[in-house]
């Protein structure tokens, strides 16, 4: 008689889910840790048939390799197995079943992949029903700074997005197809090209003057990691973002590019979503996320379109030692969202005003706002040639160095395209350079200023005149490299006006 056997629960070999359930569940919520179990179930179930199919022995094959079981190697391994259960003989059924046609659900099982349909089953493919949430009212309210988030209608989409590869790959019982459709990888690739080449077209249409080297340093800055990271944070991505590792020192350091991924696997999923078709919807939500990061960007190069020359300019028109444009700052602003205002007086007029990022830039403006003002220009015109000439010019107060030949500079018109600072190469100078520029610039109260660094064996040393940075020179020793700054001024002398000094 066989003895009855207990039936007891099975050890849960199942492996842990990548992401813990949350909230209470019933006994028929599909949960997290429930999928993966069913889905782990299923392989092994794959697996096993597969097995029995081609390794089990039915049940005369079965006796007839017992009556020689003893003459094999294993023969007692074998018997011992026979013995403590009735797998081999629940094995030797079910392949007797199969051979005669009636499980025939075992050819479909092992061969079961995505395509198949199991015979009398409804479609495979569920439709999973979107549920109704408050998630893009809430980051409307919470980032009112970025335009509305599109939305995703295929919830399966939307879950893969937000599913880090590290979830998933080390899933022993998931196909390489399995994994690469369960992860975000394939999106983030086509997110990627989808975001770089509708940057360009946002940025080649807004920016018509600007060259392919601006452009280009614009799209960098907007496409790094850095960025797409900061846009996916204010998104809320990294809450939604599923992964199988701890968020230590090492994630934070490297958080950026895994925010920056999971906002192109979005943008892939919004085209994917879309059958391909919401390129202009893509694109006008970008113009909208970029735009405020363009306009801090942008400042650069408007000031790289400014006029250097603005004030010399200004002020050789118009000014004089007695009666000079002064800049006065109206607002100091903080290098974000406060600009500076400087106005550019003469007396108590107020002749231009100007408005930039930083302090020289403002004043900038403020010059060429006093030149694009023609009646003012010929006003104080006419007052400086009205104005006598021991009134205009205010007495040296500097002494000239005695016995030091100060020649009379002209300036040259090919100076006034020198790029400044100029960069002055090597070479044997007047030892008295520095001496002459020192007795020139004096006379007109200005003083040369030299800032040397030392630079491996050589000394690099700036030129500073009224704080324009003139010229750069290195050399072995520190007289040499200010000598050779001093000699380059001193043969390039229409440089001064740039630097705000007006010379005889």
């Amino acid at each position: 008689m066989k003895s009855k056997r207990k039936r007891t629960e099975d050890v849960d070999t199942t492996p842990d889910t990548k992401a813990p359930d949350t909230g209470a569940s019933s006994e028929n919520d599909l949960t997290s840790r429930r999928a993966v179990a069913i889905e782990y179930a299923v392989t092994q179930l794959q697996h096993s048939i597969r097995q029995i199919i081609k390794e089990s022995l039915n049940s005369e094959q079965l006796r007839n390799s017992l009556a020689n079981i003893q003459k094999q190697k294993d023969g007692n391994e074998v018997l011992l197995a026979l013995q403590r259960n009735q797998k081999l003989q629940l094995a030797a059924r079910l392949k007797d079943l199969y051979e005669s046609g009636k499980l025939k659900i075992f050819d479909q099982i092992a061969d079961f992949d995505e395509s198949t349909k199991l015979k009398g089953s409804s479609k495979m493919r569920l439709k999973v029903k979107r549920h109704k949430s408050n998630t893009h009212l809430k980051n409307d309210i919470l980032n009112t700074g970025i335009p509305p988030l599109p939305r995703i209608e295929d919830p399966v989409t939307e879950a893969r997005v937000f599913t880090h590869r590290s979830a998933v790959s080390n899933s022993n019982h998931l196909s390489k197809k399995e994994i690469l459709e369960s992860n975000n990888e394939r999106l983030e690739f086509l997110g990627d090209s989808i975001i770089n080449a509708l940057v360009t077209q946002i940025l080649f249409e807004r920016y018509p003057s600007y060259d392919e080297g601006e452009l280009s340093i614009l799209r960098s800055q907007l496409v790094c990691n850095s960025s797409l990271g900061q846009f996916s944070e204010k998104y809320g991505f990294p809450e939604k973002l599923v992964v199988n590792f701890a968020k230590d020192a090492a994630f934070q350091k490297g958080k950026h590019k895994i925010y920056s991924d999971v906002f192109e696997a979005y943008v892939g999923g919004l085209y994917v979503d879309s059958n391909y078709s919401n390129l202009d919807t893509i694109k006008k939500w970008l113009d909208q996320l970029i735009t405020p990061q363009l306009s801090k960007l942008t400042e650069r190069f408007n000031q790289k379109n400014l006029n250097n020359d603005a004030k010399a300019r200004l002020y050789a028109l118009i000014g004089s030692a007695a009666l000079p444009p002064r800049y006065i700052t109206k607002q100091t602003g903080n290098g974000f969202d406060v600009s500076f205002i400087v106005q550019c007086m003469i007396g108590d007029e107020v002749i231009g005003e100007g408005e930039g990022s930083n302090l020289k830039q403002a004043g900038l403006k403020a010059a060429e706002d006093a030149l694009s003002k023609r009646e003012v220009i010929e006003k104080y015109i006419k007052l400086r040639e009205a104005t006598p000439k021991e009134v205009s010019v205010i007495p040296n107060a500097i002494e000239e160095k005695p016995n030091m030949n100060t020649r009379r500079l002209k300036a040259n018109p090919e100076d006034f395209d020198i790029p400044l600072p100029a960069l002055m190469p090597q070479s044997e100078v007047d030892e008295t350079s520095s001496d002459k520029l020192y007795a020139i610039l004096s006379k007109n109260k200005v003083l040369p200023v030299y800032k040397t660094v030392t630079k491996g064996k050589e000394f690099e040393t700036t030129l500073l005149i009224n704080d324009v940075a003139a010229c750069i020179s290195s050399a072995p020793s520190k007289k040499r490299s200010r000598n050779q700054c001093a000699a380059f001024v001193l043969a390039h002398p229409g440089i001064l006006p740039r630097c705000h000094v007006f010379v005889d």
